[in-house]
């Protein structure tokens, strides 16, 4: 009926798969513990604004739970009880709302007991205060709500106990309360004396879905109708579904052979010490729930067990999973008398494997001495059975010490506040039986727990509408972190994937690491399906058991490469999965399939290849284990948690399903499709128009997948009513091409693509090109210049792009729009991109690694909060949006052209420019941009040189922009003095300064649309320099 936690921390070695670079970068790589006891307070009798409250047998520290932050001061605050407090009569009980401060003191409290806080009367004997829970805002004031135990309650008959609903104010005084026993509160199940109903109690949320929160309530000594009195004490658990006055509208008993539980439970056990909601740990959609059995026989007198529940919405039991000394994967060692299972409490997901775990009291361990107590941390599986365990008690080195004996340690616990992103959080364990103060007062203890170093990821499927991604999420560890992917990336987060496995390392500053290997999956499409629910990638048989009656198959086609990668979620059940031909009906039993695995209901796993008709047996299997059936051209792979088991070769031309059947109607199993679509996946080679060799863009489709469901192709073209029909298409000019490829019966794939210019490259210096690619020839560093700009201009006026490829990791490259060229320095291009590699020392090693980011640069300086890694073979397209006045930065894997976000930020153009170029400055030798393309027009060809004489024979023809170069010494930051003449030497016009630009060292262009210039026509233009020198060039005006 007391419930206290306390934590053990035993050191442990993380199995990770560490990359051989990694192993070669990192020999010191620290193996992480699994979690440390940061700090720790005590509150009890001796505490400052808690003292001279308690007296002697109070057994203050009996239960606790977590209110949030009832009074609004941003901190999280507690209740806790004292089951024997003395108000208004002996023994009645009382709950102290603790407002907790920053450090976890205790800043003010209020009581609630015999009169007091707003509550009303209790009897001698009462226990009020056996159990706590937080049950929500049950009567919607906004104000968190609480159920309290008085689990000796005499109402009906000697303590077969009550439970309270206190509806809080948020001083911690009540507004109201609800009293349920068996004469009150609506309560009709049936108990006799002794029961102890309320000896524990949880918040399940809303199980029955009718927008009303319900609670569990244990009945520790309840004897389900067999024997008399209290001579069996094998426990219940009451599932009450309350109104919002906190009355019960109906209720659930869940016992021996009751509200469908099936486990053993033998006289004694109390089944019921203790609650806790624990969250959809099998996910289907509904809570499940932990309860104590603490005098459990299993391995010995009274050691303890839980017992997992997974639940039903109306109360009853699904499944169940035993934990013990002998049962559920627990591997720690209980002695008799322990108690194990006497308060339970969820972390949440604190080792960060998806599943929520567990802490787990027993509070009459002897470690350190008699009866001192101790919790035990329990990492769980999806299936409820234990992964790994840990203790803490007074042995543990950073605890040693602190509880003496008979403190009964453990004996509840509650967590204060939710996980947090640094890893840490905060626990409450009471120790009922402390003597601080006087004899068995009671004491709470305060304990700050870091998590291991661990890191979450969402991802998201290929479909036929977009390629997957993956996001990390480091939790805990000690920041900043760096990613190693294995194909080179050290990106956090990546997109434009297709579907596959991705192998990564995170590493944090200390040097702790953990390996994850990511499945990215394909969208599926069922083909038939019978007797079995598919849903968020789980599969489960809703028939009755029997071969033939839950069955499954994907209309994704197993050809090419892939693999079908299937989680147990529920061991000891019977199924089988794998490929068979397309033409073959689909699989009933595992001989019907080519190749698959067969899991008989022993936890046998077999390997199937019918081509030989043999079953080959592999081992026991176990939930939590992966099997992967893998295809790869000519060859078919079984693993097992990707090790490999073996193979055999098929013909590269079979077309496969991929099948599962499910003997078992308790079968489950999470499915991973890698790699096989059922749509066609496109890919495109674009060729851009060459601005001087005249030749026409292109866009040549290659595609992959379900090819053979392809019907048709539709391209729509720029600015025009006509639409192609082919798979490439060609004699393009520069736009936007929209691509819809037909397959299936009525399905559609929508692509746009753009066809541009390659870029032609001018003012070459220290470096050479290779049509739209350049590269540095000149020595390392920008002092010694290396880059080209762009003939290609963009007026200011209009929107558009340009895109470059990287293909290998650059160091102080930048590239982007700029206004003017300057011998190609970086802090002359307006608006890019800034290429840079790090070199990263870690403090606890000597060795140091390269971190190669791209950030966002203005004016050549970078801008804050813009920082992001890529990969070699990047894409990356800088936009400027004329009508928003802004560029923006995305990035693409070549050769999908799906464009992501590079950073969120945009940059804001100050003023519209006159016209925009693209610019590379390139600091490293031998390293290039490749395929630099721009949907920016072409410009005249070549620069026409303004000469002291007017040659005779030559001219240059223009149209609206005449484009010059000018090599004479002149006063660069003046304005060119130029005038317009005809042949015969009238002058036409002076040149206005506005229609002169500069677009490189002593590159010129003229605006001539503002002259009022005559077509057809010829004209000279005549520049006087700073010496009066006239330099003069003829053109014909078109």
């Amino acid at each position: 009926m007391i419930y206290v936690k306390k934590i053990v921390m035993n050191v442990k070695k993380l199995k990770i798969a560490v990359f051989v670079l990694l192993m070669l970068l990192f020999p010191a790589i620290n193996n992480a513990q699994n979690f440390s006891l940061e700090d720790y307070l005590k509150l009890s009798s001796d505490t400052v604004n808690f003292s001279d409250t308690l007296n002697n047998e109070d057994y203050f520290g009996s239960s606790i739970a977590n209110l949030g932050d009832l009074n609004g001061d941003g901190i999280d605050d507690i209740a806790v009880g004292a089951i024997n407090d003395d108000e208004g009569g002996t023994n009645r009980g009382a709950v102290y709302i603790l407002f907790l401060d920053t450090n976890n003191s205790v800043k003010s409290y209020q009581k609630i007991a015999h009169n007091m806080g707003n509550f009303g009367t209790l009897d001698n004997g009462d226990a009020f205060g056996s159990s706590i829970a937080n049950i929500g805002d049950l009567n919607g004031d906004g104000i968190i709500d609480i159920a309290v135990g008085a689990g000796l309650d005499d109402d009906g008959a000697t303590d077969k106990g009550a439970v309270y609903v206190l509806f809080l104010d948020t001083n911690g005084t009540l507004k109201n309360y609800q009293k349920i026993s068996d004469t009150a509160g609506g309560f009709t199940g049936s108990m006799l004396s002794n029961s102890l109903f309320g000896s524990a109690v949880s918040g399940l949320g809303d199980m029955d879905g009718d927008g009303i929160n319900d609670i569990a309530v244990g009945a520790m000594r309840d004897h389900n109708g067999e024997g008399v009195l209290n001579a069996i004490r094998k426990g219940a658990v009451w599932i009450l579904f309350l109104d919002t006055n906190g009355t019960v509208q109906s209720h659930t008993k869940v016992a021996s052979s009751s509200g469908g539980f099936t486990g053993t439970l033998t006289i004694n056990n109390r089944f019921g010490a203790a609650l806790a909601t624990i969250g959809d740990l099998n996910e289907d959609g509904v809570v499940d729930i932990a309860v104590g059995a603490n005098r459990d026989a299993d391995g010995g007198l009274s050691r303890g067990a839980i017992w997992i529940l997974f639940m039903k919405s109306d109360g009853t039991v699904l499944s169940h999973q035993k934990i013990s000394d002998t049962a559920g994967g627990f591997t720690g060692t209980i002695d008799s008398l322990d108690l194990f299972g006497s308060s339970i409490t969820s972390l949440g997901d604190f080792d960060g494997d998806g599943n929520p775990d567990l802490l787990v009291g027993a509070p009459l361990d002897d470690d350190g001495g008699a009866d001192r107590g101790a919790f035990w941390l329990l990492y769980l599986k999806l299936d409820g059975t234990v992964k790994e365990n840990e203790k803490i008690c007074d042995t543990l080195t950073a605890f040693s010490g602190v509880i003496s004996n008979g403190d009964r340690f453990g004996e509840s616990v509650a967590t204060i506040n939710n996980l947090q992103q640094n890893g840490e959080i905060n626990i409450a364990v009471g120790a009922p039986f402390d003597d601080d103060g006087g004899v068995d007062r009671g004491a709470v203890y305060i304990i700050k727990l870091k998590s291991p170093f661990f890191v979450n990821y969402v991802t998201t499927q290929e479909t036929p509408d977009t390629l997957g991604s993956i996001e990390l999420t480091p939790t805990s560890g000690t920041s900043p972190y760096y990613y190693f992917w294995d194909d080179g990336d050290q990106s956090q987060n990546r997109y434009n994937l297709e579907s596959g496995l991705y192998s990564v390392t995170i590493v944090d500053t200390l040097m702790d690491s953990v390996s994850l290997v990511i499945p990215v999956d394909v969208e599926v499409q069922i083909a038939d399906s019978q007797g079995v629910t598919f849903n968020n990638r789980y599969l489960e048989k809703t028939a009755a058991n029997g071969w033939g009656t839950g069955k499954m198959s994907f209309s994704n086609v197993v050809k090419g490469d892939g693999a079908v990668r299937v989680e147990v979620i529920n061991d000891n059940k019977e199924w089988a999965f794998g490929y068979r031909l397309s033409a073959n009906a689909q699989a009933v039993y595992y001989d019907s399939l080519d190749y698959g695995f067969y899991i008989n209901n022993g936890d046998t796993l077999y390997t199937w290849n019918k081509s030989t008709s043999t079953l080959t047996y592999i081992g026991s299997i176990t939930a939590g284990d992966i099997l992967t059936i893998e295809r790869e051209g000519g060859l078919v792979t079984f693993k097992k948690n990707d090790v490999f088991i073996s193979e055999v070769s098929v013909s590269v031309g079979n077309e496969y399903r991929a099948d599962f059947t499910l003997y078992s109607n308790q079968a489950r199993i999470k499915i991973y499709l890698i790699g096989f679509l059922f749509w066609p996946r496109p890919t495109v080679n674009i060729t851009h128009l060459n601005c001087y060799e005249g030749n026409d863009g292109a866009i040549t489709l290659s595609l992959a997948g379900n090819v053979n469901a392809v019907t048709g192709f539709e391209w729509t073209i720029p600015n025009s009513m006509f639409t192609y029909a082919t798979q490439n298409i060609s004699g393009l000019v520069p736009g936007a091409y929209t691509l819809t490829i037909s397959y299936g019966t009525s399905s559609t794939i929508v692509r746009t693509y753009y066809v541009g210019y390659e870029v032609e490259l001018k003012n070459v210096v220290g470096a050479t090109t290779n049509g739209n690619s350049i590269l540095k020839t000149a020595a390392n560093g920008y002092g010694n210049p290396g880059g080209a700009s762009s003939l290609n201009i963009l007026k200011g006026s209009e929107s558009g792009w340009i895109e470059f490829q990287v293909d290998e990791l650059e160091n102080k490259m930048t590239v982007g729009f700029a206004e003017i060229d300057n011998n190609q320095q970086p802090g002359t291009i307006d608006y890019g991109l800034q290429f840079e590699v790090f070199p990263v020392v870690l403090p606890l090693s000597p060795f140091i690694f390269n971190l190669s980011v791209v950030y966002v640069i203005e004016g050549g300086m970078p801008v804050a909060g813009t920082v992001a890694s890529y990969n070699i073979n990047t894409v990356f397209k800088l936009y400027y949006n004329q009508s928003s006045a802004t560029v923006s930065y995305s990035k693409s894997s070549y050769p999908h052209y799906n464009w992501h976000a590079l950073t969120s930020y945009s940059s804001t153009v100050a003023s519209t420019p006159g016209k925009l170029m693209f610019d590379a400055a390139l600091s490293e030798n031998n390293k290039e941009v490749i395929r630099i393309n721009t949907s920016f027009g072409c410009p005249s060809p070549g620069y026409p040189i303004l000469k002291r004489k007017l040659d005779a024979g030559f001219f240059a023809t223009v149209k609206q922009n005449l484009f010059f170069q000018y090599d004479e010494e002149y006063n660069v930051s003046g304005n060119l003095n130029a005038k317009i003449y005809n042949p015969d030497r009238t002058e036409v016009s002076s040149v206005p300064v506005q229609t002169i630009t500069k677009v490189g060292n002593n590159y010129y262009q003229m605006n001539l649309s503002l002259l009022g210039l005559t077509a057809s026509e010829f004209y000279v233009l005549e520049v006087t320099n700073s010496k009066n020198e006239k330099f003069l060039l003829r053109f014909l005006y078109q």
